[in-house]
């Protein structure tokens, strides 16, 4: 065999030991299963994706609202079993505009929570009420301004016997067609009204 042969297989008799040398090592120090590993965590992140770990992924079955007169309203995530108390809590307790009387009173901290349920807390002012003018009404109150004030069943209009109690539309128009009277009695007398609405107006009424 010519000398040049021997030392091109001579070459390639080198070149294939320091391969193999070169590729066990390069597998013992760095297992190929750690690389691909490797590779998976860095390519998100080089291409502006975020790497998300499986295991801090939320997961809640109690989901409540708390709202109202609390200082972080919002909506949280409980345990089964969780109370009230523990979503005022969560919330960062009551505010300063809070209705606490109430609180302490109508509202029950030991209740058990439910899922999807929504807890306010009310603010003082939810509490206020205003005074509302009383207009008295002729069928109940006969006194208006200190005088007695009554419904005349001979000149009285339709509307004005209308307005006495059990007295209707009806009743009214034959009020007015059976006049005219020379004692309330009449109406009654006459069939107009039955003992009973008769009791009810007889103090309203008049001649």
């Amino acid at each position: 065999m010519p000398q040049s042969s021997k030392i091109f297989y001579y070459y390639i008799f080198i070149s294939f030991v320091l391969g193999v040398t070169f590729g066990y090592g390069f597998s013992y120090f760095f297992p190929i299963q750690k690389i691909i590993q490797t590779s998976e965590q860095i390519l998100p992140s080089i291409k502006g994706e975020a790497v998300i770990d499986e295991t801090k992924k939320i997961e809640c079955s109690l989901w409540v609202e708390v709202a109202g007169a609390v200082n972080k309203p919002g909506v949280f995530c409980f345990t089964p079993g969780s109370l009230v108390n523990q979503a005022l809590s969560e919330a960062g307790g009551l505010n300063r505009l809070a209705a606490k009387g109430y609180v302490s009173q109508r509202i029950n901290l030991a209740k058990v929570l439910e899922g999807g349920e929504k807890i306010y807390f009310p603010f003082e002012n939810d509490l206020k009420c205003e005074m509302v003018p009383y207009v008295p009404d002729v069928a109940i109150d006969k006194y208006v301004g200190g005088e007695t004030k009554c419904i005349s069943i001979n000149s009285g209009s339709k509307k004005d016997l209308d307005s006495l109690s059990g007295i209707g539309e009806v009743t009214a128009n034959k009020i007015i067609e059976g006049r005219p009277y020379s004692k309330i009695e009449q109406i009654k007398e006459k069939g107009i009204v039955n003992s009973k609405t008769y009791a009810a107006i007889e103090e309203l009424i008049c001649l």
